[in-house]
């Protein structure tokens, strides 16, 4: 019965903001040719939900770079948006944007439910569409968002990030964190907790789980479909925290060749190699250590960072 009510409510608050955004389109064009001096900009919001607080980071650092100010917010502002232009992660989370937004599209498109009417329009009406998935975009376009608009923006190592947290002792093996209520996932970590003690956590978000996050030995990535895209975000996060990752490989792997020395992959739904994998590293602390300073290493040092790339171009053609 509380999952019922639950799922009411989720379906009415859904409903509420589709009404809304709808009201909202009357003062709203499509015209995607504006410029906008984000310099002078009294306030440059980046609107998020507090599960993607990393990619609001990377947006907030990428404009650091060029001295632009902004704030991370997670909900509208008491006095409005104005009329400059923000940054909004995940569009379809809130009943009210700015008139003027860039949208971080990260929904996948290998399940079309998530892509509604109401979303799409969402999309239609932002200036630029950002998208970590090339598969992505194609889709979109398909569904008739204009190439103009769309830009591939990867997820990508954020230097300085594990500096958010302090050092925790390792209290626990094996972490999964995100959604664990699926059928799949649930098989998945089912299994894993015969042989390791496995930490699981759901609706946590921002310090609380970065600290978490810092007592993990490994940390696990495991899909929520089977024909996933690879879950960037998730595993760029864990990086840039300095954890060590094992993760299923993807539908979508041959885009993601830089992560190979910096995660240990499994084939999909291979639930004994990553058993063994687990083994093999934690009776290893050592090589373990070892890898994550390779990581660091790597990721600082050697590693081609297409999101600060691509975002510094963006800002370049808009400015």
């Amino acid at each position: 019965m509380k999952n019922l009510i639950l799922k009411s409510y989720q379906k009415l608050g859904l409903k509420l903001r589709e009404i809304l955004f709808s009201f909202s389109c009357l003062r709203r064009n499509k015209n995607n040719k504006y410029k906008f001096n984000l310099s002078e900009q009294k306030n440059v919001y980046i609107l998020t939900t507090k599960h993607c607080l990393y990619i609001a980071s990377l947006i907030e650092n990428g404009l650091k770079e060029k001295s632009i100010k902004s704030e991370i917010i997670f909900q509208r502002p008491k006095n409005g948006f104005g009329e400059g232009l923000h940054f909004v992660v995940c569009p379809q989370m809130f009943s009210f944007l700015p008139k003027h937004y860039v949208a971080y599209q990260l929904e996948q498109s290998v399940s079309s439910r998530w892509f509604t009417k109401n979303y799409l329009k969402r999309l239609d009406y932002a200036y630029r569409v950002f998208d970590y998935s090339l598969e992505n975009i194609e889709y979109l376009k398909d569904k008739g968002i204009s190439e103009e608009k769309l830009c591939f923006m990867p997820i990508s190592y954020n230097a300085g990030y594990a500096d958010f947290i302090g050092k925790e002792n390792e209290a626990y093996d094996v972490l999964f964190y995100g959604d664990s209520s699926n059928a799949r996932r649930q098989r998945f970590l089912s299994e894993l907790s015969r042989d390791f003690d496995v930490h699981i956590i759901s609706n946590m978000f921002g310090e609380e789980l970065y600290k978490e996050l810092s007592k993990a030995k490994i940390i696990v990535n495991i899909h929520y479909y089977d024909g996933a895209l690879l879950e960037t975000t998730r595993l760029y996060e864990c990086l840039s925290l300095n954890k060590f990752v094992i993760s299923e490989t993807s539908s979508d792997i041959h885009n993601y060749k830089e992560l190979e020395p910096c995660i240990e992959f499994v084939g999909i739904n291979d639930i004994q190699a990553m058993k063994d994998k687990l083994k093999f590293w934690l009776n290893n602390p050592s090589l373990r250590y070892n890898r994550i300073n390779e990581n660091k290493d790597y990721l600082n040092n050697n590693f081609n960072n297409l999101f600060k790339h691509n975002f510094s171009q963006f800002l370049k053609d808009i400015l």
